[in-house]
C-alpha cells in the first residue's frame, strides 16, 4: 500500500512540474487600469512592462509583445478591473519570396 502512495504523489510532482514549466513559457499579457494610466502588463511579473496614458496605445504594445511569440493570449481589462475581452494575436504574415 505504501509503494501505491509514494508512486502516486512522484507522479502527481511530475505532472506539477510539467504544468508550472509550461505556464511560465506562455503567459498572457494583460492590460491594466493603474493609477488613471494603462499598464501592460504579464502574467506573473511585479512590474510593467509599460504605462501609457491611452488604452489603445497600450492595447498596440501588447499586441506587438504577443505577436513576438511570447503571449498565446491578450486579456484588456475596464477601468473598474474587470474582464473586457480577451483577444488571440495572429502571428504576422511572412513575405512571399518572388
Amino acid at each position: 500500500m505504501a509503494t501505491r502512495k509514494s508512486s502516486t504523489a512522484s507522479r502527481r510532482a511530475v505532472v506539477s512540474k510539467k504544468l508550472k514549466s509550461a505556464a511560465t513559457q506562455d503567459k498572457r499579457v494583460h492590460v491594466i487600469p493603474q493609477k488613471g494610466n494603462w499598464a501592460v502588463k504579464r502574467e506573473g511579473a511585479q512590474r510593467a512592462d509599460r504605462v501609457v496614458s491611452k488604452k489603445t496605445t497600450a492595447i498596440l504594445r501588447a499586441k506587438s509583445i504577443a505577436r513576438s511569440g511570447t503571449a498565446p493570449a491578450i486579456i484588456v481589462h475596464r477601468k473598474d478591473g474587470t474582464i473586457e475581452k480577451r483577444v488571440t494575436p495572429r502571428k504576422a504574415a511572412r513575405k512571399k519570396r518572388s
